[in-house]
């Protein structure tokens, strides 16, 4: 197993530490979650889907994030980073955020910004609190100064928002990311969210 991959296998031994799970019940979590997903537009709150999916969507990422055969986003976002210099970058819409965490783990200064309260927000503290590393956290794009961030990781999570405020968001992120500075955006690929 290559470096993301522990990268991957700490992050799953930290998820069944929080939440007090093993790998059977992180695999009936990963069916548990496809169910929510189901009702995500039956929620009139979204936030309240989140709050109400967390454990099993936190459970789920045991299973789904395979040390052997890791994200290929891990690897380009780490690679393209690197080492040689500390960059200020923002993570928004965190969640657990296995690769911000590693990116403090690296030296790099990271803000998180997600809904304060949910488990994967709680979870990401708590790691980091763990390994006695910082935490720094906004719930509001407007509260980071303007042209301030090396790096934007917006990783799974656009697609969550409506395009209205989608389109606020993205022009957030070219107010506060500095000029040369990387934006990391995917999108999944997840019927809950058409």
């Amino acid at each position: 197993i290559n470096e993301i991959g522990r990268m991957i296998m700490l992050y799953r031994e930290d998820i069944k530490e929080y939440l007090g799970i093993d790998e059977k019940i992180a695999s009936d979590n990963y069916f548990e979650f496809e169910e929510y997903q189901a009702k995500f537009n039956d929620y009139q709150n979204k936030d309240k889907w989140y709050e109400d999916s967390g454990k099993v969507y936190l459970g789920r990422q045991i299973v789904v994030n395979n040390p052997e055969k890791p994200s290929i986003q891990y690897k380009t976002i780490l690679d393209s980073i690197g080492t040689e210099y500390q960059y200020t970058g923002l993570d928004f819409a965190c969640g657990a955020s296995p690769i911000g965490f590693e990116l403090i783990k690296r030296g790099h200064n990271l803000i998180f910004c997600d809904l304060p309260g949910s488990v994967t927000y709680e979870f990401l503290r708590w790691r980091l609190n763990k390994y006695n590393m910082p935490f720094k956290s906004i719930t509001d794009l407007s509260e980071v100064e303007s042209k301030s961030m090396d790096f934007i990781l917006a990783l799974d999570c656009i697609e969550h928002f409506p395009e209205d405020k989608s389109k606020d968001i993205v022009n957030q992120f070219a107010r506060i990311l500095r000029e040369n500075g990387y934006l990391y955006c995917n999108f999944m690929a997840n019927h809950a969210f058409e």
